[in-house]
């Protein structure tokens, strides 16, 4: 086997690694470097750049998991304005003005937040 074969066989063997774990799910930096590449505890300092793979990717998974949550906020916030344009009409605006009893008090401004959330939904 030439040099260079030696070598795409190896790059070849971690990106195999990296995509398993990205297929798959988050792993340890333990778990890739003794159980996917096969490496032994003596190993672990020299492989730490490896550390930065699985950080990175589990730092991945928790950005995701925070932007659906947001989005699913957004979502819960969309709906109460969406109910409170509906029934906008049935109350007394100027009352409301008076008492404070909610922070807006126009059809208007209900659109404009409603817009402002399409746009940060996405």
């Amino acid at each position: 086997m030439s040099e260079e074969e030696i070598r795409l066989d190896q790059t070849k063997k971690v990106f195999e690694a990296i995509a398993d774990i990205i297929t798959n799910g988050s792993c340890t930096y333990r778990y890739l470097i003794y159980d996917m590449l096969g490496f032994k505890a003596e190993h672990y300092v020299d492989l730490m750049s490896g550390l930065t793979i699985t950080n990175a990717i589990v730092d991945l998974e928790d950005f995701q998991q925070e932007k659906q949550q947001y989005k699913e906020v957004i979502e819960k916030v969309r709906e109460w304005l969406k109910y409170k344009a509906e029934t906008l009409d049935e109350f007394d605006i100027p009352k409301r003005k008076e008492t404070g009893a909610f922070w807006f008090s126009t059809r208007g401004e209900i659109d404009n937040l409603l817009q402002i959330l399409d746009k940060v939904g996405d």
